[in-house]
């Protein structure tokens, strides 16, 4: 079972008292706010008591999370402290991809990793693919190919300019390019950077580009590494520079999509509904299913996924127990509320 909480309000337990309340007052909640209970306590008369987030008391062999809402809140599955676990993932910002063929250091000049269009011939065709890797292989404008003929008084600079021209012409191109120049009067490289933040590409020379330059970007982290991939291949220090002539890969940045976006927990939002009414219906969808989202256009979260096991109920079956998620999801400027949870989640 897959369930997902998303608590906007600042306060933790907005509505009721926590640490004094019991479960049969969850109907108090302020809308979006979150609020834990401590549940299957071998003490009666504590199960069901809201837990103080401020300095949390977990008696209970389960816990739950309520979230207030309208017309009733929303409960989590309980969860069995004694197979719980838990990550915690702060707002992230997608960042853009960039790689180059060539090089992507100006300061490098006449060296294996500039462009070098040998034997220029009229007739000759040079070329780049881009293809947009976040679209679906059935989707025809995923792959998007740039085509150049040579003319009779085309040179190397002509060449690439006229190609980086076809990409950024192209409104479907997942990438813009950018010459890039030592300065002087040679073009020694072409930069290809991401339309969008966290949206994924990759390049690929077609023709008579082929060998006439590596194809370079970092590895899948971001930031600017010491280490990356150069025509596919990982290179270390050492083999950048003495390769790539350079030991860090300057101007270069892996595509992160992000943790925390609105639009990311929106669709997890969307594919964790099933328990409340959506069918994932082909058809008439806008009928079967009418709750509204709860998540805020534009805001940045923090979000928990606890994962635990329901306790078999028939002992000595070899049955195995079903696993469960929970996703929290709170705005990261709830710094009270995110304290709370911190320290109730410590105690599972």
């Amino acid at each position: 079972m897959k369930q997902i909480i998303i608590a906007n309000d600042p306060i933790y337990g907005n509505g009721i008292t926590p640490g004094a309340d019991y479960i049969d007052s969850v109907s108090n909640l302020t809308a979006s706010s979150i609020i834990a209970y401590n549940m299957n306590d071998a003490n009666n008369v504590d199960s069901g008591l809201s837990i103080d987030g401020a300095t949390p008391s977990i008696t209970g062999n389960e816990i739950l999370f309520a979230v207030g809402a309208t017309p009733t809140p929303l409960l989590s599955n309980s969860i069995d402290r004694v197979s719980a676990a838990y990550n915690k993932f702060l707002y992230q910002s997608p960042t853009t991809k960039v790689m180059a063929f060539g090089t992507c250091d100006t300061s490098i000049v006449d060296n294996l990793n500039t462009i070098k269009l040998n034997a220029i011939t009229t007739g000759d065709v040079y070329g780049f693919a881009i293809t947009d890797l976040d679209k679906p292989h059935e989707n025809l404008s995923r792959y998007r190919q740039y085509e150049y003929v040579v003319q009779p008084i085309d040179d190397q600079n002509a060449i690439l300019n006229s190609i980086v021209g076809l990409i950024n012409s192209d409104v479907l191109s997942p990438a813009t390019a950018t010459i890039i120049d030592d300065g002087g009067s040679d073009n020694i490289g072409v930069r290809f950077t991401g339309k969008v933040a966290g949206k994924n590409f990759s390049v690929q020379p077609m023709y008579k580009m082929i060998g006439t330059a590596p194809l370079v970007e970092t590895t899948e982290y971001s930031g600017t590494p010491t280490t990356g991939i150069v025509n596919g291949v990982y290179c270390d220090t050492a083999t950048l520079a003495s390769v790539y002539g350079s030991s860090t890969l300057p101007s270069l940045s892996a595509v992160n999509k992000g943790d925390g976006l609105a639009a990311h927990i929106a669709q997890i939002e969307e594919e964790y509904s099933v328990r409340r009414g959506n069918l994932n219906a082909e058809y008439m969808l806008s009928s079967l299913w009418k709750e509204p989202s709860h998540i805020v256009p534009g805001e940045t979260y923090i979000t928990y996924i606890i994962t635990w096991k329901t306790p078999t109920q028939h002992p000595g079956h070899e049955d195995d127990s079903v696993e469960q998620e929970l996703i929290i999801a709170i705005p990261s400027a709830n710094t009270a509320v995110e304290a709370a949870i911190d320290n109730i989640l410590v105690l599972l």
